[in-house]
């Protein structure tokens, strides 16, 4: 899907279905970008499994702003 392959600028939210958590990490990590990323369930514990799976500079969780780079740089990938 073009929207999540291309770095879009202002505020747009993006709403792409997918078939399991399997098929959202998929097209999460399916692009050369990866500066910013969020996730959100039910489960905090949940939340940070799926957040460890996730290749971008930056990872919040449950809504919180991240304060510090995961392990996996944001130099890594194309950050616009």
């Amino acid at each position: 899907m073009t929207i999540a392959q291309e770095e879009i600028f202002g505020p747009v939210l993006a709403v792409i279905p997918f078939d399991d958590e399997e098929d959202a990490i998929r097209i999460a990590n399916d692009s050369v970008y990866g500066l910013a990323g969020n996730v959100m369930s039910g489960s905090l514990e949940h939340s940070l499994a799926v957040a460890r799976r996730l290749r971008a500079g930056f990872i919040g969780v449950q809504g919180a702003a991240p304060t510090v780079p995961t392990p996996r740089s944001a130099a890594t990938r194309t950050a616009g």
